[in-house]
Formats: structure tokens, sequence, C-alpha cells
């Protein structure tokens, strides 16, 4: 008799968050990219590797932001039965989990924001983190801390990575991108991921964006132009005892990003929900 595999769409972190929540056995992870073998100790198969190998499957869990895309596909390649489709309320990890996690996230950005800050780097917290904020939640309910940085600023921002690296418990990630023909790193910092299997580790994202004219684009990523006016001029505002900035005109710029029921949180992280 076949085994039926349980799958889950995505090693990024809402399908590490639906592997902590399920008690089988027979589970792989599905990924388009190619050169993910594992993740937490189960196998790795891109979505046509379970038509070549002729793998049976039980059920397909899919969570976070690219659901919808990853049903176009599934269909397409006409494996989009027996789907469950977790919500955010679903994989709320539990307040001592998020506590760890809130933790590691401000040890990162005290010693962060204070190199921005002293180096007068043009910088804000933006769009989910910003959202969270607002909303009274705790950054370690979300995926990541996305914090924009002017694209002016690149080279001084390097320098203040290259002094973080140094610390201890921060792990710095990068990636070669390309931005009008001029080579630059995009980078990701981290708290150590030694004990994934049961805690996720803080991750902070790093937004490029340029300035031009009366208003503001983002570089690398395809997101909206913000009118200028929102997000300038900066405010500083204290997240427990950290000296952080962010948009002046946060509510209309978030009324601009997310519609104005932002306030109220949505059922499922959508690409499709953001601009």
């Amino acid at each position: 008799m076949q085994i039926k595999y349980h799958l889950i769409f995505g090693c990024g972190y809402y399908g590490r968050l639906v592997l902590r929540k399920l008690k089988f056995k027979n589970i792989f992870f599905l990924d388009n990219n190619q050169k993910i073998k594992k993740c937490l100790g189960k196998k790795v198969l891109t979505p046509n590797d379970l038509i070549k190998k002729n793998i049976l499957i039980k059920r397909i869990y899919l969570a976070g932001r690219y659901i919808d895309e990853q049903l176009v596909q599934l269909r397409k390649l006409k494996i989009d039965r027996n789907i469950k489709i977790f919500q955010n309320r679903e994989l709320k990890q539990s307040k001592k989990k998020l506590i760890i996690r809130e933790k590691r996230i401000l040890k990162i950005l005290r010693i962060l924001i204070k190199e921005l800050n002293d180096k007068n780097i043009k910088y804000w917290l933006d769009r989910s983190s910003l959202l969270a904020i607002k909303r009274k939640q705790l950054l370690s309910e979300l995926s990541d801390v996305d914090i924009s940085i002017d694209i002016k600023d690149y080279e001084k921002f390097q320098l203040i990575l290259k002094k973080i690296y140094k610390k201890k418990n921060i792990c710095i990630y990068r990636k070669k991108i390309l931005l009008n023909k001029k080579k630059y790193c995009k980078y990701y910092l981290s708290s150590s991921n030694k004990d994934i299997k049961k805690n996720e580790p803080a991750l902070i994202d790093f937004i490029y964006r340029k300035i031009k004219k009366n208003f503001i684009y983002s570089c690398g990523i395809n997101l909206r132009r913000v009118p200028l006016n929102m997000i300038c001029p900066y405010k500083m505002i204290n997240y427990k005892n950290i000296q952080i900035y962010v948009p002046a005109n946060s509510k209309q710029y978030l009324n601009y990003v997310y519609g104005t029921n932002w306030r109220i949180k949505a059922k499922f992280y959508l690409k499709s929900s953001r601009i």
C-alpha cells in the first residue's frame, strides 16, 4: 500500500508555522526554489516533482502571503483537491513563543536603530511593522520587521551592517541584486536559528527607497509609489525604549497601502491585499 503525504506549500515563515501545528509523520514541503532540499528536517519537493514521482497526496496546506499564486499553480497541475488554507488566527503562536521572539527582535533593533540614528541615515519603520505598532500588536506576531532605507545612504548603511555583523547572535544574510544596472546587496538581519524547530528567529527586512520629486519609489520590488508628504517629514516615536522613525502621516499612509479597514486584522496575509 502506497503512502499518502501531507504537503506544506512554502518553506518560509508561514510554512514553518504550519509544520509546528501539524502532528502527522508523513510530511513533505513544497517549494518552487529547487535549491532547497530540506526544511526543519523535512524533504522539500517542487510541485512538478509531485507529478514526475507520482506521489500520492493526502492533503495540501497553504498559508501566508502567496496563497493566490499557489492556488493558481496547483490548479494548472490539477492537484488542487484536498487543500486546507490556514487563517492567520489559526497559526498564532503561543504568548510564550511571541515573547521569546519579541525579545530577539528588540535586541537587534536596539543595536541597529542606534547606529542608523547616529549616522543620520534616512530610514523609517514601514508597511506591516508600522501596521502592527499602530494596532498595538507585538512585532513578533508578523513574519518580519520592515525598515525602509533611502538608497542614497546605501554605502553608509553597508558600513553599519559590517559593524553589526560582529555582534554576538546576530546573523546577516545577503543576496546580490541589480538596480538600474548597478549591483547592490539585499540584506536581512536575523537572530540565531539554533532552535528554529521550536521558535521562529527574529527577522529584519530592508526595503530600498528612492525619493524623486514628490514621490517615494521602491527599488528592487514592485510596490506602488507613495506621495512624499505621507512619509516626510519623519517623526520619532518611542517603541519599548527604542527611538525609531516612522512616517509623519502614518494613518494616512496605512490607508493608502492597506485600505481604510487596516485597523481590522485580516483573515489572510494575502499579497493581493497589499498595494
